[in-house]
């Protein structure tokens, strides 16, 4: 399972997992990445799977790239129909469910954003206002 979005510019956050009993295994850990250095990665990965391994790809990141994860992955590249594509919040909420019952807690007031990158208004407004050096 490789869910991914798209961070534009040929960007993506991505990761891989594999399905497990009661959680699934990471396989490739949740990053920012470009296409280019994320395809070869995963292909390296699906190499070392079984030849009838198959290869969900979830998100707007798969939407966004699916010509070239099809080129890469031919028949073993697969998405849900449409109404599965989508990334929901409810998974999240699943996954920390999961997290509680195994004795797992983060504590709330202490939880921050992890910015991966400036926004490109922010990028734009900082080209615009650099003072000359």
């Amino acid at each position: 399972v490789c869910p991914m979005l798209d961070a534009r510019h040929d960007h993506v956050w991505c990761a891989a997992y594999t399905p497990g009993a009661d959680k699934p295994a990471l396989r490739l850990a949740p990053e920012l990445r470009a296409l280019d250095e994320w395809l070869p990665m995963l292909e390296e990965w699906a190499a070392a799977r079984p030849a009838h391994s198959r290869f969900l790809f979830l998100g707007d990141g798969a939407d966004a790239h699916w010509d070239r994860l099809v080129q890469r992955f031919g028949s073993r590249a697969l998405r849900p129909p449409v109404g599965f594509r989508t990334l929901r919040s409810a998974a999240v909420a699943a996954l920390g469910a999961m997290r509680l019952k195994a004795g797992e807690a983060d504590d709330p007031a202490r939880l921050v954003p992890m910015y991966l990158r400036q926004s490109e208004a922010e990028r734009k407004w900082t080209a615009r206002n650099r003072s000359p050096s």
